[in-house]
């Protein structure tokens, strides 16, 4: 996509954690989404779908520490920011 110089939508990003979820590449999952935040486009923002999918792949994964720290997460982010779609 950096070669056409097209930028991914929250929806791509979100169907990306899902994709690393499942492949067992939780690293790369949480990766994607500092990505999000760092990013500050308004076009990835992440969204409760985006903290909802991470907390099922995480759970998935085995690892209910990571899962708590999505909310944790979404805590510290301000939940009044984040929408729904």
């Amino acid at each position: 996509m950096k070669v056409l110089r097209l930028q991914p939508s929250t929806d791509t990003l979100n169907c990306l954690i899902t994709a690393c979820g499942k492949a067992g590449q939780l690293d790369r999952a949480f990766a994607i989404f500092e990505y999000m935040l760092d990013e500050g486009d308004a076009f990835k923002i992440p969204t409760l779908t985006t903290f909802n999918y991470l907390i099922r792949e995480a759970r998935r994964a085995g690892d209910h520490a990571k899962a708590l720290g999505v909310l944790d997460r979404l805590q510290e982010i301000n939940a009044d920011t984040i929408f729904r779609r």
